[in-house]
């Protein structure tokens, strides 16, 4: 879901917990779940989701005509 939405024009939007793929949903009434990012699938999951943005930042096709950071 996230390659697509990369893949897609614009801006990928990631929620808070997105990048290590926290197990339950998002809500602003919690914290998000810090101490699942330490376990190995998961860090490996971070990893996989920072190549892919550094695909998505590296190649302009991507992101023509948004302002990039």
């Amino acid at each position: 879901m996230l390659m697509l939405q990369v893949c897609l024009p614009g801006r990928p939007l990631m929620f808070q917990g997105m990048e290590f793929a926290q197990g339950r949903e998002w809500s602003d009434a919690r914290s998000v779940d810090w101490h699942e990012a330490d376990e190995e699938l998961r860090k490996k999951f971070m990893c996989w989701t920072a190549d892919l943005l550094w695909a998505y930042k590296s190649n302009a096709a991507l992101h023509a005509g948004l302002l990039m950071n």
